[in-house]
């Protein structure tokens, strides 16, 4: 269980690490079979500190990953339910964000920026799975 765990989450890590490290080189040099950097970034706060929290992130991301593929990983009932509150609500925060930007408020910067939102459902998907893995081992234990 806890290989095939780390490796899900794993695999949303890298499509988070996608995301940051595309948007990196566009910040830097116009690619063009990459999306512009407007497409990435919302502008709700400075690129600058937006990357920063990004690389926290993933850094703890990758954490839970090497913990689930090397056995230590210690699961917890609390906090199985906390994350997957947390993901759950993040993840319908973001389709109700969605639809906004389709339809009610589709000349808002930040409720159009579809791009960043697909990273985010990938982020809800992270909190929720690793909530559902915590959940399950204490359940288990």
């Amino acid at each position: 269980m806890n290989k095939r765990a780390a490796f899900i989450l794993l695999l949303l890590t890298l499509l988070f690490l996608g995301r940051v490290s595309a948007q990196l080189v566009e910040f830097y040099v116009d690619v063009p079979i990459i999306p512009n950097f407007e497409e990435w970034h919302s502008a709700t706060i400075p690129y600058g500190l937006l990357l920063f929290f990004q690389l926290i992130i993933l850094y703890l991301m990758l954490i839970n990953v090497k913990r689930l593929w090397e056995g230590n990983f210690s699961a917890k009932m609390s906090k199985g339910k906390i994350f997957l509150m947390l993901g759950l609500v993040y993840f319908f925060a973001m389709i109700a964000r969605h639809i906004l930007g389709l339809t009610l408020l589709s000349d808002t910067v930040w409720f159009t920026s579809f791009l960043s939102i697909y990273f985010h459902y990938v982020l809800a998907a992270y909190l929720t799975y690793l909530g559902w893995i915590h959940h399950k081992q204490a359940t288990h234990a």
